[in-house]
């Protein structure tokens, strides 16, 4: 890993949304919330809009509340699935919440890239988008995901890791998100995404070498491990 970037979560990030929870017109008084108590942490996500009982293992919520945070400015603008249902339009993503912060913070998110880990049908795809997100007082840059529609992860926006504002952008965003991709691998064999819907900050090029790398390492052990076992047989 990269010597100055890191994975999430981290300390300083507690104290990053305590500061920006200072802005949300919460019931309770927000000068200095413990984020380890459970009924604190839970009434902060819900005024964010993030329901305390949804999302699974892979992604924490209050990676959530980062990105969700970092993502205010911008939330409208969002990638967003619909549909309807007897008559009644169904969305996945709720900025509902957006109306009570009480002013906009000033991040700009930079999209990085966005890929589509496949298509189900004419129609039907999974794109994930990747931004590099400033975050005021900490002199970092936080690394994020989000996706249209919460089937996936069960949730819709997150972040993925942070490096120094010091730091190369391209590079440092590269180790969070292979690392991201090399544990999807890890964890339930997930294969490699299809193709490109668009960039930003990382060509196409890199973001192909980004992929080739990760899975060419994972096709790799699996030679390996074949080799092994026909040696064995």
């Amino acid at each position: 890993m990269h010597a100055n970037t890191q994975v999430l979560p981290h300390p300083s990030f507690s104290s990053s949304v305590t500061g920006f929870a200072r802005n949300l017109k919460l019931t309770r008084d927000c000068n200095s919330p413990c984020l380890n108590d459970e009924s604190a942490t839970n009434e902060l996500l819900q005024a964010l809009g993030i329901q305390p009982d949804l999302g699974g293992e892979e992604i924490s919520k209050l990676v959530v509340a980062v990105a969700r945070i970092l993502f205010r400015d911008v939330a409208a603008s969002l990638p967003q699935w619909s549909t309807m249902r007897d008559e009644v339009l169904i969305v996945a993503r709720d900025n509902a919440w957006v109306q009570d912060v009480l002013r906009p913070l000033g991040i700009i998110p930079a999209e990085l890239f966005e890929i589509n880990w496949a298509g189900s049908g004419p129609g039907f795809s999974w794109p994930e988008c990747y931004h590099a997100c400033p975050v005021p007082g900490l002199d970092i840059i936080v690394v994020t995901a989000l996706v249209d529609s919460p089937d996936m992860y069960g949730f819709i926006d997150w972040a993925l890791g942070w490096f120094h504002c010091s730091e190369n952008t391209v590079d440092a965003s590269g180790h969070i998100i292979r690392a991201w991709w090399q544990y999807q691998v890890d964890s339930w064999d997930q294969q490699p995404w299809c193709y490109l819907f668009g960039t930003g900050l990382v060509s196409a090029s890199v973001a192909e070498d980004w992929r080739d790398g990760v899975w060419a390492e994972d096709a790799d052990e699996d030679d390996l491990e074949a080799d092994e076992l026909e040696e064995l047989g």
